[in-house]
């Protein structure tokens, strides 16, 4: 499930549609909360801030990299 999405979520990105990259991800992480996965957060939110690096994005991928 989150290998899929996080494809989807580069496909978007390749297709320049970045902001549609992102609610992919969030979508992905509001389901890991909801369902108390913190493996498939973690793996998310590293995630996140690998999109947020693609979209030069730097201070997001520095907030994640402090926490």
């Amino acid at each position: 499930y989150s290998h899929s999405t996080f494809a989807l979520a580069l496909c978007l990105q390749m297709q320049h549609r970045p902001e549609g990259a992102v609610e992919i991800v969030e979508n992905l992480i509001g389901h890991a909360l909801k369902s108390n996965n913190s493996e498939l957060l973690t793996i998310s939110h590293a995630f996140q801030a690998e999109l947020a690096l693609r979209q030069g994005n730097l201070p997001k991928a520095e907030q994640w990299a402090q926490a």
